[in-house]
């Protein structure tokens, strides 16, 4: 019985050192994995950082496209004033100098 015991004694003084060997390890073990989570982070960042300048490098692309074509041309009568329409005469009159009248007529004009 007294070897029994013994035994027994033997086991949980075994057991006991074992639990306080991993308790030593957490702090390392925690290290480690805030370590690894840190990492994770900054390269989540940075994988979204990367994704949203494709997405602008690709708006930016997008929109200096030399391939545009007309597809209706602007002329008077498809087109209307954009605002305020206060004084409706005012945006159909040409356009004049200063002086009231509306200059030299370049075709007329004396190259010397």
């Amino acid at each position: 019985m007294l070897a029994n015991a013994q035994f027994e004694l033997n086991s949980l003084q075994e057991q006991k050192r074992q639990a306080n060997t991993r308790l030593t390890e957490i702090p390392q073990t925690e290290r480690a994995l805030l370590d690894i989570k840190r990492g994770f982070d900054v390269n989540s960042q940075l994988y979204n950082f990367l994704l949203q300048k494709r997405a602008e490098a690709g708006i930016a692309l997008a929109s200096n496209s030399p391939y545009v074509e007309i597809l209706d041309a602007a002329t008077p009568e498809t087109t209307e004033q954009i605002g305020l329409k206060t004084d409706r005469q005012s945006w159909h009159r040409p356009l004049t100098c200063d002086r009231g009248d509306p200059g030299p007529d370049p075709a007329q004009a004396v190259h010397g």
